[in-house]
């Protein structure tokens, strides 16, 4: 039950948030893969992998470091995303729920306490935070409801 939620959810971010940006590592590959004219970004640790600039700053992080969302580089950004990216968008006629990392990037809530860090500083998956009993009865929840409702996302 458990990872068909965390790919479900995962799914559900890519679908609701097309308009916007993002995807779990899925633009993460190596620099020289990109012809020489594409734009990227090549990640802090120097592991010859690069996200294309589309997907720099796009409250996703791809690079398995996390750099390419970085607090420093993206906060004009990301409080942008946190503000405006969520608005108009629903599981049937329930809004899709933002929750603020603590480094001020958000993702989806029913991303958070999934078993994968999403946010660049790994607060969604604090395991005090997740440990929580009534948080994680209310993240069940929410994870039971994207993974029922997937396909009935609204933009």
């Amino acid at each position: 039950m458990r990872a068909v939620s965390i790919v479900t959810c995962l799914l559900l971010a890519v679908v609701s948030l097309s308009s916007a940006k993002r995807g779990v590592r899925r633009f993460y590959r190596k620099c020289s893969d990109f012809r020489e004219s594409d734009k990227k970004f090549a990640c802090t640790t120097n592991d010859g992998m690069c996200v294309s600039m589309a997907h720099y700053c796009d409250s996703m992080v791809d690079c398995l470091d996390g750099s390419d969302e970085s607090p420093e580089n993206c906060a004009d950004e990301h409080k942008e995303y946190c503000d405006t990216g969520f608005e108009g968008k629903y599981i049937q006629s329930t809004p899709l729920e933002k929750w603020e990392c603590d480094d001020k990037m958000c993702i989806e809530n029913c991303r958070r306490c999934d078993g994968d860090e999403d946010c660049p500083d790994g607060s969604d998956e604090d395991p005090v935070r997740c440990a929580d009993e009534t948080t994680r009865e209310a993240l069940d929840a929410i994870e039971y409801q994207c993974q029922r409702e997937k396909k009935h996302v609204e933009l």
